[in-house]
This record gives C-alpha cells, structure tokens and sequence, in this order.
C-alpha cells in the first residue's frame, strides 16, 4: 500500500507557491550540499547519499518527479506538487512524497530525510508518513 508524507506550504512560508520545477531545483541542491559534504571528507558521498537517478514522469494527467534507485537497496520514489482550493479564494501548495508497493526500508529512510529538507528550504509544516508533524517556519 501507498505511503505519503506532505510538506504544506504556510502564511509563515518561505514561498507561497511551489512548482515541480523548484521541487527538481530543491533536489538538485541536496545533491549539491552531498556532494560538497563528500569533498569535504575525501570520498564520494554523493552516491551513498542520493542514491537515485531523477526523471520527470506523467501520471493520470500529472507530473511528477521519479527518483529510481541506482542500486539493490533502493527502488523509487514519486514526488509532486499539488493545488488545493481553500476558502474559495486562496490556494494552498502541497508538496507530496510518495513511497508506492515494493519500495525498500531504504526508500523510505531517505524519503524521510528528503521531506525534512526540502521542508526546511520553504519553510513549511511536514506531516511525515506515520502522520506526526515537524514545523519548519518560524511559530510565534
């Protein structure tokens, strides 16, 4: 069975509108920050880290970005931005993450750490895939 965790875009948010394109650009600097961090300590971090090979894929209509695993331990992960109409007027961006049947442990260990960062890059609330939420924005 599917498995989701979404990261909600707030008042208090850094952005308050998301595309799939500045979802890719949030990934692309993980792996930026990965691959720093691997220079830093000698080794190729990058691979242990982010493991995946990012593709934009269509789903009923959709698109999302397909992270596939480049290895045994990992198998994929889906990640989209959605639009929900509230109050009739303002549209609120969520951000999904999406573990589907036949991920690995390892999927999920990394869907989690990819949630919470790119969380922290726009500032937004997570309810993590067991249903508990994480604050990223500043709470007065």
């Amino acid at each position: 069975m599917a498995e989701s965790a979404y990261i909600n875009l707030v008042e208090q948010s850094k952005h308050q509108t998301i595309t799939l394109k500045d979802l890719a650009e949030i990934v692309e600097k993980y792996q930026s920050v990965a691959k720093k961090t691997g220079a830093q300590l000698g080794w190729d971090y990058n691979s242990s880290s982010f493991p995946y090979k990012v593709e934009e894929a269509q789903i009923e209509n959709a698109s999302f970005l397909l992270l596939r695993g480049t290895n045994e331990k990992y198998s994929y992960i889906l990640m989209g931005v959605q639009t929900i109409l509230s109050n009739g007027e303002n549209n609120n961006y969520v951000i999904q993450i999406t573990l589907l049947n036949g991920c690995t442990q390892g999927d999920k260990n990394k869907a989690v750490e990819f949630a919470k960062f790119i969380a922290h890059q726009v500032e937004g609330e997570l309810i993590l895939f067991n249903g508990r939420k994480m604050y990223f924005y500043k709470r007065r």
